[in-house]
């Protein structure tokens, strides 16, 4: 869950990560996904700060050893 005006910061991917967004918004880069979207992001691949604007509800695989920018 991320509240409402929160982010999480830039960050490199140790392994694959899958992101489905269950509720609300997340905006990633220039892209705004909604409920239903899926993101899949391969090892080695990067992200730009995450934020929502009205919180959201991800569910979400991801190493626990990503790199933060």
């Amino acid at each position: 869950r991320m509240a409402p005006g929160t982010a999480f910061p830039p960050h490199r991917h140790a392994g694959p990560e899958e992101c489905l967004v269950l509720e609300g918004d997340l905006t990633v880069g220039d892209d705004t996904m909604a409920k239903g979207d899926f993101q899949y992001a391969p090892p080695g691949s990067s992200h730009p700060a995450q934020s929502t604007k009205g919180g959201c509800v991800l569910l979400l695989t991801s190493s626990l050893a990503d790199e933060r920018h």
